[in-house]
């Protein structure tokens, strides 16, 4: 579910897999591995990538962000 937010919010602001590696420091190729387990994240990618997001994208964002914190606290 929280694979879907993520995505859902960096295309609600018009950037690329690319796009967001480089905001992120890292590859499209790990970036894109990254979307689709975000548990991988690091938090300075979620951080960077929440500045580039647009305003209309961040709330999405944010709920992405709670389901996966929510998941990593349920499954221990």
């Amino acid at each position: 579910m929280c694979d879907d937010l993520f995505a859902a919010a960096r295309r609600a602001s018009g950037i690329s897999c690319e796009t967001a590696g480089k905001t992120c420091g890292i590859s499209r190729v790990t970036y894109s591995q990254h979307e689709s387990s975000p548990k991988n994240h690091r938090l300075s990618e979620l951080q960077d990538m929440h500045h580039a997001l647009s305003d209309t994208a961040k709330p999405i964002w944010s709920s992405a962000i709670d389901f996966l914190f929510a998941e990593a606290i349920t499954l221990g």
